[in-house]
Parts: structure tokens; C-alpha cells; sequence
């Protein structure tokens, strides 16, 4: 059985969410998965193998799941504390 349930995040008090699909270097996806995990704000992280097409887009290799403050967090979060991840 698989349930998904859309909510108004807004009206339950919650940020905003940021899902983020990572392709990583192989040697360093247990760091930046570790790294992920402990990040104030994960809600989830998980490696993952093989590809999937999402949209038409390839991923691979890390998903997780981020709640922010705001949207101005929402942009920032991937490009300050992932991009300055190795691999």
C-alpha cells in the first residue's frame, strides 16, 4: 500500500519543503549522505542506486527531504550547505 497525502504546509504551521535528488561522486556518497543526515531541518536522506526519470530529468545516487524557514532558505539551502559538499 502506498498513501500519499498533499497538505497546505502553511496552514499546519510548517516551511516551506525542498526534495532534492543529488548525483554524487560513488566515493562520496556515504560523506555527503552522512552530512545530509545530521543538517538541521532533514526530514529525510536517503542513498539510493540506479536511475530514475522524474519529469524527464535523470537522478541518481541521494534524495532528501529539507523543511526551511522561508523561501529566501529554500534558495540558498542547495547552494550554500550542499554545494560546498565534495564529490
Amino acid at each position: 500500500m502506498y498513501l500519499d497525502i498533499e497538505v497546505a504546509a502553511a496552514a499546519l504551521g510548517c516551511h516551506p519543503r525542498v526534495k532534492l535528488w543529488l548525483r554524487v561522486h560513488p566515493s562520496a556518497v556515504e560523506n555527503v549522505g552522512r552530512t545530509l543526515a545530521r543538517e538541521p531541518g532533514i526530514a529525510f536522506a536517503a542513498a539510493v542506486s540506479g536511475t530514475c526519470s522524474i519529469h524527464g530529468n535523470i537522478y541518481d545516487d541521494i534524495h532528501s527531504v529539507a523543511h526551511r524557514r522561508d523561501l529566501d532558505e529554500v534558495f540558498a539551502f542547495p547552494a550554500d550547505r550542499i554545494g560546498s559538499l565534495a564529490g
